[in-house]
């Protein structure tokens, strides 16, 4: 009997029993419609969570239309990583010409979906609190919105241009910001046939960031890159639209993640070093270091 051959995989029983599958191709499209293209190598990877403990049953993925499934013959797939690694061919000198391995997205639906699980009475109240608290914030950019405007318009003729330029700036954030806030909210969960299933994923896989990055940062040492990049919370917000209440979870997957490293900005560091043969990746947008001082994730 032929063996059946398997994706190459990472296996672990901290913070919760699971199994990482590695795929690759050579693409410059990202694996499937959908997911972030934030990086330009050619050289794609992803890897596929599946966990150990049986809580997630076949019929979420379905209902929820999850685009991917993960690894097949496989149960409980609770969410993927994906980027792309370069060599020299795409960069001339800085970070990209040494090996990097760049993370575009690392996404879990079914743990990131779970508020929706909620009964329609909890949920709808959660909402409502929201609501008003983005109202607040909404008022309160009104405010300085209005006292910037009025600053500008009664000092531009003497305004020293540093001051005129930080106005400017500030106004335009302002104005990109406040669509966001009220956009969006339903008040009706999407999966209220899901309740039975939302403490015990959220408790079960609460620390599923963790994890993930953990299974990253083994396959960039498996790889033999020096360098990881990891996509900002900003950036990821800007490629996937700015869905409203998508930044706190960007930020505590992205930022958080890359500072406990103790990563810094490219920009910072060599951005100006890296000469680009075409146009797309803005080095700005990521969080790299030298793989050889990461160390995994405990907490």
């Amino acid at each position: 009997m032929a063996k059946k051959t398997v994706n190459p995989q990472f296996s672990y029983q901290k913070p919760f029993p699971h199994r990482a599958f590695v795929r690759t191709k050579t693409t410059s499209e990202p694996f499937f419609p959908g997911s972030v293209k934030a990086s330009q190598g050619t050289s794609k990877w992803q890897l596929a969570i599946h966990a150990g403990d049986p809580t997630i049953p076949p019929e979420m993925h379905k209902k929820m239309d999850i685009h991917d499934q993960g690894e097949p013959g496989e149960s409980n797939f609770i969410g993927w990583a994906t980027g792309s690694i370069t060599k020299g061919r795409e960069y001339e000198g800085g970070i990209g010409s040494s090996g990097t391995m760049w993370v575009d997205e690392v996404q879990s639906d079914i743990v990131q979906k779970s508020p929706e699980y909620q009964d329609p009475e909890t949920y709808r109240a959660g909402v409502t609190g929201k609501i008003a608290t983005s109202s607040g914030e909404a008022a309160a950019l009104n405010d300085e919105l209005a006292a910037l405007k009025k600053e500008f318009a009664d000092s531009e003729a003497y305004m020293p241009l540093a001051r005129r330029l930080e106005i400017q700036q500030r106004v335009g954030e302002i104005e990109a910001e406040l669509p966001q806030l009220l956009k969006g909210y339903d008040k009706t969960p999407k999966y209220p046939e899901f309740t039975p299933y939302r403490n015990r994923i959220e408790s079960v896989y609460k620390k599923w960031v963790r994890a993930f990055f953990n299974a990253i940062l083994d396959y960039a040492k498996q790889q033999g890159v020096k360098y990881l990049a990891i996509n900002t919370a900003e950036n990821v917000d800007r490629l996937t639209g700015g869905r409203t209440g998508k930044r706190d979870l960007f930020n505590r997957v992205y930022d958080h993640t890359a500072q406990r490293w103790g990563m810094r900005h490219m920009k910072d560091v060599e951005a100006q070093n890296v000469r680009k043969r075409s146009t797309p990746i803005r080095v700005e947008d990521w969080w790299f270091s030298p793989v050889d001082r990461l160390k995994p994730l405990t907490k």
